[in-house]
């Protein structure tokens, strides 16, 4: 997963192309406990999703049954 190209994908067999922090959203929990939400500023290219969003979509391929209330 990466969201720019670099000589590690050239020796990948499986690249998936992820938004990055301005192009995507979702929620961390801060140092303190708290969670915090954040926006995407930008719309990302129709290939790119978040990170979070590929490991919930290859979920099933491994054999795994994750959905966004398991988080």
């Amino acid at each position: 997963m990466d969201m720019l190209e670099n000589t590690t994908l050239s020796q990948s067999d499986l690249v998936l192309p992820v938004a990055s922090f301005a192009e995507s959203q979702g929620t961390f929990v801060s140092s303190e406990g708290r969670a915090q939400r954040y926006f995407s500023v930008y719309k990302p290219l129709a290939e790119r999703q978040s990170s979070w969003q590929w490991l919930l979509d290859l979920a099933p391929a491994c054999g795994q049954q994750w959905d966004l209330e398991t988080f």
